[in-house]
């Protein structure tokens, strides 16, 4: 009997721990953040991305992100075809993409916007990257806008376009940019998850104890 209270300490705390983890990784994992958004501004015109015309806008990350998912929306419509849209890194220079890094998932088409997803991404603070946008099979219009305002820490304005499917950019700095928000979702931080494995001994020992003192 004299085990009992000991017992009940540690599954107290056991539990105090894991209801911890829970309430503090819930809101952060949930929690979105907008990179780059220029989709409020009226649109002007659109520009077709096709097998060998493609498109591309640039962003840049503010700070590490261990993504759970990366959603972009591009202002445009599809004409036929697939369209994909690509993450690129950018080149020393920062002004054209430079490396594939990943490829999107086509999510929706809803009000003249382009929904595409990607998961499990890490961003480096600092660093610029790009959305490059092409259509295999036919033609997909990106909308851009005479206004050069965005809102984020990572809008540039800076777009580019490729008429031989990405070997040679053609940069434009802040005159006439395609629209599209990106927003980025983070993972729990390594602390939430060590306090989830921090719970579970003591959840194991609470146990043990309470075998020995029903024994």
């Amino acid at each position: 009997m004299r085990h009992r209270p000991i017992t009940a300490t540690l599954r107290t705390i056991g539990l105090a721990c894991v209801f911890s983890a829970l309430t503090w990784t819930a809101p952060f994992a949930a929690q979105a953040t907008t990179l780059s958004d220029n989709t409020e501004q009226v649109s002007s015109g659109t520009l077709a991305a096709t097998a060998t015309s493609w498109l591309a806008a640039s962003f840049t990350s503010d700070a590490d992100h261990s993504l759970a998912t990366l959603d972009a929306v591009l202002s445009g419509s599809v004409d036929s075809g697939a369209s994909t849209l690509a993450l690129y890194s950018s080149d020393a220079s920062g002004l054209i993409p430079d490396s594939l890094l990943a490829t999107f998932t086509a999510t929706s088409t809803d009000g003249g916007s382009l929904g595409f997803t990607l998961s499990g991404i890490d961003l480096l603070a600092g660093s610029s990257y790009w959305l490059v946008l092409s259509n295999g099979a036919g033609g997909t219009n990106w909308s851009w806008t005479e206004a050069s305002e965005g809102t984020g820490t990572g809008f540039t304005g800076l777009w580019a376009n490729s008429d031989d499917a990405g070997d040679v950019w053609f940069t434009n700095s802040t005159l006439y940019p395609l629209q599209a928000k990106v927003t980025v979702s983070a993972v729990p931080e390594s602390a939430t998850l060590l306090l989830w494995l921090g719970a579970l001994p003591l959840l194991a020992c609470a146990r043990a104890r309470s075998k020995e003192a029903n024994a």
